[in-house]
């Protein structure tokens, strides 16, 4: 064996190792880039569309008979100085010639680039009526026929009278606030090329799905729809809900599940938001320090009950919608922010005093009482900020205001 064979041999095979053909159980895209056992892959698909869902697990395009299709990319492969190995890059497109390069190469980088047009064919009836491939190589080889490196296959669908077009729902906002387990009204719209779609819904309570529904095939001509749901009980909120559509060749609403969606004032009971004053939820220390107040404080020998407005204080800050201290009139806290929060129970705080020690005789309790009401709030607007929940459509507590929220609403500015 020569020495420029024996050098050829151990290139060769080395110049595999860790060169495996991508899987493409995920399927590729219609464009990217792979960076494998020395050599980088991109590509670009032109004039195809992303198939719609009924398709996109069969292709990874869609193109209208007769219409032009582009690919173009480049690749490089680059090899050790002082090995050899065989290499081949190349790029085909259904219709077109092939464009590649091959031959013997040694240590360096060699770059190609491609560009290829074509134009997808006819074919009989209606729906996919042919196909068009893609596969852009780029392998070396040993003398054996060993091969190794990126291939990128892809199988475009070639259409005709293919429905893509989405279907189209709205609903209507919400009047007023509804009561746990009630029923209500959903009033919107739904249109499709096809004259009909299948709706479908789900409701959230705190980013949580709690309740789904689906109807269809219904007409979908743009009349007016109507529905009744049921809330579920056993959920604290904050609660929305959204609908989105889905026609016969598969096409989903725009932004689907998230297509339509509503928030809703549904009030609950206190008793599932709330379990009082107190600072058990925010840690050690603030059990320690505040441990001194709680549901009830007395002045002098009058009992102060400040349960009510501790309950209102918890459920706002997880954005529910509850009856007020001492009112059936829900208010639904979603919208405040934790200072409003906080300065609404200072002033809850204050008005129990004046509610429990009324009268000149009980000045002195009541401005004791009056004392110590910043004290608490203070102690709430250090340690308060942890339990604040700040995103409305993520499960449980989330301290960071989110920048924008799907839907949109659901972000709280816990400042």
């Amino acid at each position: 064996m020569s020495r420029l064979t024996s050098i050829l041999t151990t290139a060769l095979l080395l110049g595999l190792v860790g060169a495996v053909a991508p899987s493409n159980a995920d399927g590729p895209g219609l464009s990217g880039t792979i960076t494998e056992g020395g050599h980088t892959v991109s590509w670009s698909v032109g004039g195809v569309s992303p198939p719609p869902p009924a398709l996109a697990g069969q292709y990874a395009g869609v193109v209208k008979a007769g219409a032009k299709v582009t690919l173009s990319g480049s690749m490089t492969y680059t090899l050790q100085k002082g090995y050899a190995t065989n290499l081949r890059q190349s790029a085909s497109l259904s219709g077109a010639p092939m464009q590649s390069f091959a031959g013997l190469v040694y240590g360096g980088t060699y770059p190609f680039s491609y560009s290829i047009t074509s134009v997808a064919p006819s074919g009989d009836g209606s729906g996919v009526v042919s196909q068009m491939y893609v596969v852009v190589k780029g392998v070396n080889c040993n003398d054996s026929g060993v091969c190794g490196g990126p291939t990128v296959r892809l199988t475009i669908g070639v259409t005709s009278n293919l429905d893509t077009e989405p279907p189209t729902i709205t609903i209507k906002k919400p009047r007023g606030v509804t009561g746990i387990g009630e029923k209500t009204e959903v009033v919107g719209t739904l249109s499709d090329n096809s004259k009909k779609a299948t709706m479908h819904a789900a409701m959230y309570s705190d980013g949580a799905v709690v309740m789904t529904g689906t109807k269809g095939p219904v007409r979908a001509v743009g009349q007016r729809w109507s529905a009744t749901w049921r809330y579920p009980k056993g959920h604290s909120g904050p609660f929305y809900e959204c609908f989105w559509a889905e026609d016969a060749a598969g096409n989903r609403s725009e932004n689907a599940p998230f297509t339509a969606c509503r928030w809703l004032s549904i009030k609950v009971p206190i008793t599932r938001v709330s379990n009082g004053c107190g600072g058990s939820a925010w840690g050690q220390k603030a059990i320690d320090i505040m441990n001194w107040f709680g549901d009830v404080r007395t002045y002098g020998n009058r009992p102060v009950s400040m349960r009510v407005a501790c309950n209102q204080h918890d459920a706002a800050y997880g954005g529910s919608t509850v009856a007020g201290m001492r009112t059936k009139k829900a208010t639904d806290y979603r919208r405040w922010s934790r200072e409003a929060v906080d300065e609404k129970f200072a002033a809850d705080l204050m008005a129990q005093c004046d509610r429990f020690l009324k009268g000149k005789k009980l000045r002195k309790e009541r401005r004791a009482c009056y004392k110590e009401v910043p004290i608490y709030v203070g102690l709430v607007r250090e340690f308060g900020q942890s339990v604040f929940d700040a995103n409305s459509t993520v499960p449980g507590t989330q301290t960071e205001i989110p920048g924008r929220t799907t839907p949109r609403g659901g972000s709280r500015d816990n400042r």
